[in-house]
């Protein structure tokens, strides 16, 4: 994330920037204890996936007591978009 707080995938090296391919894990927490704000972590997730290269790859993983693995990397972004909503829609369903 940069200072404004939008994530981006290049990086300063030797005062230029080069854009390099990234392997990003996001980790939601769908616990009861964030029921309440899960659409916002559902659109943080949204966010962090749509500011994101096609080259990137993404792997999902959520927690809720157990940390799981929903998705390994892949760069198939509809499939994630996918797993995104499949895991807060069972998260709001608990």
């Amino acid at each position: 994330m940069n200072v404004e707080g939008e994530f981006t995938s290049q990086y300063q090296i030797n005062n230029g920037l080069i854009a390099l391919p990234l392997s990003v894990v996001l980790l939601l927490n769908i616990s009861p204890s964030v029921h309440p704000v899960i659409e916002e972590i559902h659109k943080g997730a949204l966010h962090a996936l749509q500011s994101l290269k096609p080259e990137d790859e993404v792997a999902l993983m959520v927690f809720a007591g157990v940390t799981e693995l929903i998705q390994d990397f892949t760069k198939d972004r509809q499939l994630i978009l996918d797993k995104i909503w499949d895991a807060v829609r069972g998260a709001s369903a608990t």
